[in-house]
C-alpha cells in the first residue's frame, strides 16, 4: 500500500504518502474514482511480487505500470482492505495498553517477534594455493574484533539512512555493492559475484578441503 500511495503522491493524486494518515479520510462511501481525473495515468508503481532468482522464488519490489481502469480496479479494494486492516492494528493496542495498565497480580505479558538470521562464514586460505601465509587467531567472545566491525557497522548504518531517505532501493549484494561505489564513503568496495564464489569454492574443495584439518574444542580456545 505505501508504494502505490508513494506513486499517488508523487504525481499528484493524494496530499499524502501515509496510509495511516489517508485512512482516516476512507468511510464505506468514499468515491475512490474521484481521485483520479478521467485523463489521468498510465501509473507507475512500485509493488511487493514473487519472482524466480537463481535461489527459488522469492518476494521482491517490481515496478509495473497500468491504465486508469486497472488501477482503481486494484488499488480499490487494496485501500479499503488496508482500512480493516489499520483498525484491527489500532484496536489491538489499545486492548494491549489496557491489559497491562490492569494486569492482575501473578500474570505477566510475554510479547514475541521473530528476527532475521544472518550466516557468517569464514574461509582459511591455503599458502601453497595462494602464495601467502595465513595464521587463525582467535579473539575474546563478546568483544570488537578491529576495524572491520567499525568498517561494516558504519557501511550498513549509512545504507539505511539513504533507504529512509528514499535515495535507494536495495533488494541485492550487486545494488548493494553500486550504491556503495557511487557514495561518498571513504571505503574501497569490492563485488564478488555467485559466478566467482562457485569458481573458487571447487577450487578450495579440490586442492584445500581435502587437507585440512579441523581445530578441536575451539570453543574454550577463547
Amino acid at each position: 500500500m505505501a508504494l502505490k500511495l508513494r506513486c499517488l503522491h508523487k504525481i499528484g493524486v493524494i496530499n499524502c504518502d501515509s496510509p495511516d494518515a489517508l485512512v482516516t479520510d476512507v468511510t464505506d462511501h468514499f468515491d475512490i474514482d474521484a481521485l483520479f481525473p478521467a485523463d489521468s495515468g498510465p501509473f507507475q508503481y512500485d509493488e511487493w511480487s514473487q519472482v524466480n532468482t537463481d535461489a527459488g522464488q522469492r518476494m521482491n519490489i517490481v515496478s509495473k505500470s497500468s491504465d486508469r481502469a486497472s488501477f482503481i480496479k486494484l488499488f480499490k479494494p487494496q485501500l479499503f482492505e488496508f482500512k480493516e486492516h489499520v483498525s484491527r492494528v489500532r484496536n489491538q493496542y489499545h486492548a494491549l495498553q489496557d491489559l497491562k495498565a490492569n494486569l492482575p497480580r501473578n500474570r505477566i505479558i510475554v510479547q514475541m517477534d521473530f528476527a532475521e538470521n544472518f550466516n557468517c562464514k569464514t574461509a582459511d586460505e591455503h599458502k601453497d594455493h595462494f602464495g601467502v601465509v595465513c595464521t587463525w587467531n582467535y579473539f575474546e567472545a563478546g568483544h570488537g574484533k578491529g576495524p572491520c566491525d567499525g568498517i561494516g557497522g558504519t557501511v550498513k548504518r549509512c545504507a539505511d539512512l539513504a533507504i529512509k531517505q528514499r535515495k535507494c532501493t536495495i533488494q541485492s549484494a550487486d545494488v548493494f555493492y553500486t550504491w556503495a561505489s557511487s557514495s561518498n564513503i571513504s571505503v574501497a568496495f569490492k563485488y564478488i559475484s555467485k559466478e566467482d564464489i562457485s569458481r573458487y569454492s571447487i577450487i578450495l574443495n579440490e586442492n584445500i578441503a581435502k587437507n585440512c584439518k579441523p581445530v578441536k574444542r575451539t570453543l574454550k580456545l577463547h
